[in-house]
């Protein structure tokens, strides 16, 4: 597990760029995922607040992790910055911080709930079992599917698994190969009447292959 310290650097650092622009401190409130890896394919993973981290496999199936927090009110980073604000996120004590584990495959999924007192995440792995690490905002849990008939139109949610193992379906890694796949998958949201509440990000590096 890595220091926090570089992560309180980074934030002290967006705290004088937001004043620069005169922005209220709240611009501030986000989650804060990052990918380090190095030429040897060894990577390290960050999560602070709410976010989802996806590890693709050698063998196709997808490692999905999801924070999220009980009461909707995530520990962002610039709380560090204000003492009454953090004082009031820890008094919050039922916003319990929870981990959802997921194996994907292309036909089924297994997931796994459970609780986690850890203030940030680190994810660690190396290109022998992962071709390729990707970070992504909790908006790709908020996909649902209209049904329109003549009289109504009514919405149900998509499983997130069926999101992710549509987002990263890569054919291969060529050039912006992470450019091509969100617009074919927002060809294939258009086409199955998939939208979005939530703001979507997504962040990819490619490991290389596993003999590489």
């Amino acid at each position: 597990r890595r220091s926090p310290d570089i992560y309180s650097k980074v934030i002290e650092e967006a705290e004088s760029n937001a004043k620069a622009l005169e922005l209220d401190a709240m611009a501030l409130d986000a989650t804060l995922l990052s990918i380090i890896s190095n030429k040897t394919g060894e990577f390290m993973v960050t999560c602070y607040g709410d976010g989802v981290v996806a590890l693709g496999r050698h063998d196709g199936v997808i490692e999905v992790y999801s924070v999220s927090y009980r009461d909707g009110y995530p520990n962002y980073l610039s709380y560090q910055l204000s003492p009454e604000r953090k004082a009031r996120f820890d008094e919050k004590t039922s916003n319990f911080r929870e981990m959802t584990y997921e194996l994907i495959d292309e036909n089924d999924t297994l997931k796994q709930v459970y609780r986690s007192g850890a203030i940030f995440d680190t994810y660690l792995g190396t290109k022998k079992k992962y071709c390729w690490v990707a970070v992504i905002s909790d908006g790709v849990q908020s996909f649902v599917q209209k049904n329109i008939t003549e009289t109504s139109v009514t919405t149900e949610p998509v499983p997130s698994h069926e999101v992710i193992r549509e987002m990263f379906a890569f054919k291969n890694f060529n050039g912006t190969f992470v450019k091509r796949r969100v617009k074919r998958f927002l060809e294939l949201c258009k086409e199955r009447g998939w939208t979005h509440y939530d703001d979507l990000s997504v962040g990819v590096v490619y490991l290389g292959g596993e003999n590489e």
